[in-house]
């Protein structure tokens, strides 16, 4: 029954282990009782008595259980906040977060010096408050409130907070320039950055351009947001794993001359910068670990070990916290992400025999994330936005030229007047048309489905994937095919 094992290659097996740790992980929430630590214990003794790999396989997954189950009940132990949920309260912290500046509110994450944990901190503009800064306030504590079938306080416990201040009664900043030096040079470069943009282009374009290149989160006008979320167009305004894979694409590609070493280098640096600018919170960590797993395999030329890449990353982000694999952008990240793995080098293939070849591993890519993301988006939502299907193949070609055409206009801003307003015409016109597909896609409702189909779908997504895994042939196939080789012979 288990000979199966024996014909595994050391590199499927790190992927079995790999699974076993990730399923071990997720199942954290539900656990099976303390035991199983010391009975994974023994398994793994028992497994290198024997030799036998698949005890192995399952002791890793008990003892990855028993690890996920500990951080859920040690996550919040020592957060003094919490009890004190209600009461009007005097705090000192430090911001740790990148400001979230909205139309009438910042958001910041604080963490408090004169009790132990951290808060969501939310002022009413036009209150000045920045990374690093050192604060104090009087202000009442209370839970957030969740919003329909958004759970808004499980999505703040990923950032490690559980209680709010908002509106306190006096606040005041003692000290400026704290926090990591680096991270503070980062916020400047962005800030910069971001306001040559809006130097250049109107707000609705420049606010665009911005959420796709920084991740910005500036508040858009209601209308525009709106037809953003209905065509199902909202992710290209925040940093995700597609926009940053292809930033580590085009850097690998760009260096790829100078060797394959080079290549990984200047990714790796793309990638740390990229992400200081954007700043270190937990959906972004996970956009850059998870999406620049495919800009960087196909920077250096090993796509076929991405598989391996992506279970690691997601192993990952669940040591780090085991309340991640449950969140539903996570799960969207990673799916995508794995559609795209799996699925885009078969497509590319196959649409570089219709379209020019930069084209065609563009929409490969789009359309094998799009189609991994349906399951989620219809055991999550109970719908799938057929326009958004539609809608991104349209608008993530688009994605490249705003990217490149609004770096251009964020180093040409500096200059200000007609020759920054030139320089921007292009990233102008491309802004333009995704407004139009958002607002034109975001007039189609999205196609409400029935649980168990979506769940249907799921299993048969897992299954598929599950194969694909470990399927010699296929990853012979299609797994080692060089992205990068096709923009070449097209260069040619």
């Amino acid at each position: 029954m288990f000979t199966f094992f024996k014909t595994l290659r050391p590199s499927e097996q790190l992927r079995f282990g790999l699974v076993a740790v990730l399923i071990g992980l997720a199942a954290g929430s539900i656990g099976f009782g303390r035991e199983i630590f010391f009975l994974g214990g023994i398994l793994i003794a028992g497994s290198l008595i024997f030799r036998k790999f698949w005890i192995g396989i399952l002791a890793v997954f008990l003892l990855a259980n028993a690890f996920a189950q500990w951080r859920f009940s040690t996550e919040f132990q020592h957060d003094e906040l919490r009890p004190r949920v209600g009461q009007e309260i005097s705090l000192t912290g430090v911001v740790r977060s990148f400001p979230d500046v909205r139309e009438k509110t910042t958001r910041a994450m604080v963490r408090a010096e004169n009790f132990s944990g951290k808060f969501l901190l939310i002022l009413k503009n036009p209150v000045a408050v920045e990374y690093g800064d050192r604060i104090s306030l009087c202000g009442k504590l209370t839970l957030p409130t969740n919003f329909g079938d958004f759970d808004y306080r499980e999505f703040l416990k990923k950032f490690h907070v559980q209680t709010i201040v908002q509106s306190p009664e006096s606040f005041e900043i003692l000290e400026t320039g704290g926090g990591n030096f680096l991270l503070r040079g980062a916020k400047n470069v962005r800030n910069f950055l971001e306001k040559n943009v809006k130097i250049s282009l109107p707000p609705n374009h420049a606010t665009i351009t911005v959420g796709v290149l920084l991740g910005v989160k500036n508040q858009l006008p209601t209308w525009v947001s709106a037809d953003f979320k209905n065509s199902g167009l909202t992710h290209l305004l925040v940093v995700s794993g597609t926009n940053v894979a292809i930033v580590l694409a085009v850097v690998g590609l760009l260096f790829r001359r100078l060797g394959r070493r080079a290549a990984w280098i200047g990714s790796l640096v793309a990638l740390v910068f990229f992400v200081a600018m954007v700043g270190f919170d937990p959906p972004v960590l996970r956009a850059a670990l998870m999406g620049g797993i495919v800009g960087l395999s196909a920077a250096i030329g090993r796509f076929s070990d991405a598989r391996n890449l992506i279970l690691l990353s997601a192993v990952i982000l669940g040591l780090i916290s085991p309340r991640t694999l449950h969140d539903v952008s996570f799960l969207l990240s990673f799916a995508a992400t794995l559609g795209i793995i799996l699925g885009a080098p078969f497509l590319t293939r196959i649409f570089s025999k219709i379209f020019w070849r930069p084209l065609a591993l563009v929409l490969a890519v789009t359309v094998a994330a799009q189609i991994a993301v349906l399951p989620v988006l219809g055991k999550s939502f109970g719908t799938f936005p057929i326009a958004g299907f539609v809608a991104n193949l349209i608008a993530e070609p688009l994605v490249p030229l705003l990217m490149a055409f609004g770096a251009v206009t964020m180093l040409t801003g500096f200059f200000g007047g007609i020759v920054a307003k030139i320089f921007a015409i292009p990233a102008l016109m491309i802004g333009e048309s995704l407004l139009w597909v958002a607002h034109i896609f975001g007039k189609i409702p999205a196609v409400e489905v029935p649980g168990f189909f979506a769940e249907i779908l799921g299993w048969i997504f897992l299954a598929g994937a599950a194969v694909l895994l470990f399927s010699r042939s296929f990853a012979r196939k299609f797994l080692e095919f060089d992205f990068s080789s096709t923009l070449r012979q097209d260069s040619k």
